[in-house]
C-alpha cells in the first residue's frame, strides 16, 4: 500500500469514527485531527517526516470538510 494511500485511510477512519461531530466544526474536526496525528506517528516511512505525513493528512481532513455529506467518505474510502 502506497504511503499516501495509508495517510488517507487512516484520515477516513477518524472521520468515520466522529462521525457527525467532524461536520460540526472545530470541536469535531479537533478532535479527528487529534486521532489522525496520534496514528501518524505509528505509521512511520523513513521517506518522509512527521510533518510532511501531518501535512497530507490536513490537507485531506480539510478536504473533506469542505464536503459534509457521509457519502462522500464512503465513496473515497473505496
Amino acid at each position: 500500500m502506497e504511503h499516501r494511500d495509508q495517510i488517507e485511510a487512516i484520515v477516513l477512519e477518524a472521520v468515520r469514527r466522529w462521525g457527525d461531530g467532524f461536520w460540526r466544526g472545530r470541536d469535531g474536526f479537533a478532535h479527528a485531527w487529534r486521532e489522525v496525528r496520534q496514528q501518524l506517528r505509528g505509521l512511520r516511512d523513513t521517506a518522509t517526516s512527521l510533518v510532511e505525513d501531518e501535512r497530507t493528512a490536513l490537507q485531506l481532513l480539510r478536504g473533506l470538510q469542505v464536503t459534509p455529506s457521509s457519502n462522500t467518505v464512503e465513496a473515497t474510502a473505496d
